[in-house]
């Protein structure tokens, strides 16, 4: 019988009731030059290996499962999800003693979902059997090309978010191949209509 190997992970991250400009430029690499990279680098808590040599293999899937480079939207991230959030008439609640600031009871606005796997089948997914090191954030990838079949994984996984919580409510669907592992960040708007006040948030 064949061993169990580790195909798939889903990680939810934690309901935000604001999405900040930033929070939206770093999941598009919106602005990220070469100096921005070493800077991520210098971040030694966060143990973070940005390799920018491969900024160019980054890609996202948009509406009608469409693959393209990652911030090929002129709209940025959190613009987009502010267009979500009029359309649904969605207002947060702000913090009666800090009116510039979300109040904690208000809704969450949006869900960070990441999508990912074993580490060397994300690898082989992307790249094949070219020779590289992942955990180099200095390494020259330059070269590096990435398969067809992660292009498929990554239309498939979008799929499966649209089905799960409606394209629309895909803000932003990101593939990251320029970290250690290859994953997924989908940006959902989840809705729920809360029968009290009326109001959307997410669920």
């Amino acid at each position: 019988m064949e061993n169990n190997i580790p195909r798939a992970s889903i990680h939810v991250g934690a309901d935000k009731k604001s999405f900040s400009a930033q929070m939206g430029n770093e999941a598009e690499r919106r602005g990220w030059d070469e100096k921005r990279y070493q800077s991520k680098n210098a971040e030694t808590e966060k143990n973070n290996h940005y390799n920018f040599s491969r900024k160019h293999l980054n890609f996202e899937v948009t509406k009608g499962c469409k693959v393209v480079p990652l911030g090929s939207n002129p709209i940025p991230l959190h613009q987009r999800l502010q267009q979500r959030h009029d359309e649904l008439g969605f207002k947060p609640y702000m913090d009666a003693k800090h009116p510039n600031q979300v109040a904690q009871n208000s809704p969450n606005c949006l869900v960070n979902i990441i999508f990912g796997g074993d580490h060397e089948v994300m690898k082989k997914l992307a790249f094949g059997e070219q020779v590289i090191d992942t955990s180099d954030p200095y390494a020259d990838n330059s070269h590096i090309k990435l398969m067809p079949s992660v292009y498929e994984w990554a239309k498939d996984t979008y799929q499966f978010c649209c089905r799960m919580w409606g394209e629309d409510n895909i803000i932003g669907f990101d593939v990251h191949c320029d970290e250690t592992g290859v994953h997924a960040h989908a940006l959902t708007v989840p809705m729920e209509q809360v029968k009290k006040r009326g109001r959307i948030g997410s669920q």
